[in-house]
């Protein structure tokens, strides 16, 4: 007659209630629901759902803190290219951003021009080829929807490094009192981040997402939320304006008391 709903949760590691919203999305169906509306699961349906759990955690990863001290400037480049840059096949670096301000700033650390694009408001620039070739040196590929190698670096570098990543896909804004801070990528990056942030001191639970293989590091955690942000600012360099004044704003909120994340890890 199949497992019940509750018993199959169990077995499963998935919540009844997760359950529920994946047999509706037609994601994780049941193999049977009784005229009185009573979910049942096959014992067979157990390895499905192990490698659904699988795929929606986040592995653990390794800490990325070692000895290598890189200049501060190309650290914060590394992490912005590694987030939302293009490697493409002629060796040549891109970002395009809609963010003039930060691309404005780095264009003119590197010597080069601002380019607008006329389709869209979004604006690019060309990194030169010596500075490039760092960059893929230390891991920016083009394959970076299967995650990219973090490589080793001091905690120094680390802080220029994570305020890049940041900066290019990572989002902080206020909600119902609470600052809430994510960095957004493949699992397989945000292990690497995930696992040097816990050496630091710092938590963030793994929130997946359903619809694709990717999912985000978020905390609303005010000691996690402060700590990261000194690991990010505490030494200066260049950063993307409007994420940087939310965290300015926190900091005249509250009292310093830890809040529960906003997703459960």
């Amino acid at each position: 007659m199949g497992m019940g709903i509750g018993e199959f949760a169990k077995l499963s590691g998935i919540s009844a209630a997760k359950l529920r919203r994946l047999h509706n999305s037609g994601e994780f169906q049941a193999s049977l629901v009784t005229p009185s509306g009573y979910r049942k699961y096959d014992e067979s349906q157990l390895e499905e759902a192990a490698k659904y759990v699988k795929r929606m955690k986040l592995l653990p990863g390794k800490s990325v803190l070692g000895n290598d001290e890189l200049d501060s400037f190309f650290a914060y480049l590394l992490g912005m290219v590694m987030a939302d840059g293009t490697v493409l096949a002629s060796g040549q670096v891109q970002l395009e951003l809609k963010d003039k301000q930060i691309l404005g700033d780095l264009a003119d650390e590197l010597g080069v021009e601002v380019h607008p694009r006329l389709d869209r408001q979004m604006y690019r620039i060309t990194v030169p080829r010596r500075v490039a070739n760092q960059l893929v040196e230390y891991g920016a590929s083009r394959s970076k929807s299967k995650g990219f190698d973090v490589p080793e670096m001091s905690l120094n570098s680390f802080g220029h490094f994570l305020r890049g990543l940041f900066d290019g896909d990572g989002s902080v804004r206020r909600r119902s009192g609470l600052t809430i801070l994510r960095f957004h990528g493949h699992p397989k990056s945000m292990a690497y981040i995930q696992a040097t942030l816990l050496e630091c001191g710092f938590y963030m639970p793994w929130v997946p997402d359903n619809r694709v293989e990717s999912g985000m590091l978020e905390t609303s955690r005010k000691a996690v939320v402060c700590g990261i942000c000194e690991l990010m600012y505490s030494q200066g360099g260049p950063h993307l304006n409007r994420k940087y004044e939310v965290f300015l704003e926190d900091m005249s909120y509250g009292n310093g008391v830890d809040v529960a994340p906003s997703h459960p890890a």
